[in-house]
């Protein structure tokens, strides 16, 4: 996504089109546009959200001892220094480089990818984010309050930014998404992710 890369969505052509498909035109149905973008935001946020407490409950209630051994978190007692935080940005942005890279080929194609190749890129997809929330809530569920404290303050920041990259896909499989959404919407992820990195190599857990 440098240099002349075409923008998420699909080429932005001269009337403003995104993917070939008509311009959105100022006003109301530019308003609903970002509304509708806003509403997956939202709602792919809280699905996580709700998926990381059931998982927890779940291995709280049943398997807490057994996803200890098997996870073998370490909770270092300072934070690894400022000097670490561009290893750590690098590990997020790798995670949220899937639904990017997801929405840039399906951009790249104008949305002409067959069935089976969307089918293919919602299950890849799907799959990162399920092995993350499993490993995530696994591991609140079988370290509690130790856990909860550690992934603060930089978690919340962390999964909004995942949560951004996740929506560009998201409304780019959906449909038509305007080149300023699809590049707020990247530019938000990244720099959130980055702000996390920092957080978590700098800030002490609460």
């Amino acid at each position: 996504m440098n240099g002349r890369t075409p923008p998420i969505g699909g080429a932005l052509d001269q009337r403003g089109a995104v993917g070939g498909y008509p311009p959105v035109a100022d006003g109301a149905p530019a308003q609903r546009t970002g509304a509708r973008v806003g509403g997956r935001l939202v709602a792919s946020a809280t699905v996580i959200v709700v998926a990381l407490v059931a998982v927890a409950v779940v291995v709280h209630l049943a398997v807490p001892v057994v996803a200890r051994r098997l996870l073998s978190f370490a909770f270092p007692a300072r934070p690894a220094g400022l000097g670490a935080a561009w290893g750590i940005m690098i590990g997020n942005l790798r995670l949220a480089a899937a639904p990017l890279a997801g929405a840039l080929l399906l951009g790249l194609a104008d949305r002409g990818v067959p069935g089976p190749g969307r089918a293919l890129l919602d299950v890849v997809l799907a799959g990162v984010v399920v092995l993350n929330v499993v490993i995530v809530g696994a591991g609140f569920g079988a370290y509690g309050a130790r856990m909860l404290r550690y992934t603060l303050p930089h978690g919340p920041v962390e999964l909004a930014g995942y949560c951004c990259a996740l929506t560009v896909y998201l409304s780019t499989r959906a449909g038509r998404l305007q080149a300023r959404s699809g590049w707020a919407l990247t530019g938000a992820a990244v720099m959130l992710l980055a702000l996390a990195a920092m957080l978590e190599a700098t800030c002490s857990p609460v």
